[in-house]
């Protein structure tokens, strides 16, 4: 049984527990040279999950629902991109070309550390055309 094997939980949340562990013991092994060798410690075998989408009502609905229409206007641009809250929520207008339909996203500002741009459809750009004037810096902003 392991160190976390009692926890009331699910092996995913075991298996973040347990990275923690390991990169301390390895940070103790090969950076602090507090013990010789790291022990092996075996993570839990984690589901693969479930893929799911929204259907096209489903979105429609959520985005009747959302209020007030700031709330809209994000679901709209992060389900037509795919972006992560944070990506649209940091959004600035210096990034999107609207002539070019594009938005761009810089390597430190993604998860995975790399450059993404977006190509916008015809739903992202009149969301943010709506966003015009709203403010001089980033394109959603609560008001």
């Amino acid at each position: 049984m392991s160190v976390v094997g009692n926890l009331n939980c699910k092996d995913s949340t075991k298996n973040r527990y347990l990275s923690l562990i390991i990169s301390i013991l390895n940070a103790a092994a090969k950076k602090w040279k507090w013990i010789d060798k790291a022990p092996l410690i075996e993570k839990y075998k984690e589901n693969e999950g479930r893929v799911r989408w929204l259907k096209s009502a489903e979105a429609q609905r959520l985005i009747g629902v959302a209020k007030p229409r700031y709330f809209a206007d994000l679901i709209i641009f992060s389900l037509n991109t795919g972006l992560r809250q944070s990506n649209v929520l940091n959004l600035k207008w210096d990034q999107i070309d609207l002539d070019r339909q594009v938005a761009w996203y810089y390597p430190d500002e993604m998860k995975a550390g790399k450059a993404l741009g977006v190509v916008l459809n015809e739903a992202t750009i009149g969301d943010l055309r709506w966003q015009i004037g709203k403010h001089s810096k980033y394109v959603f902003v609560r008001l």
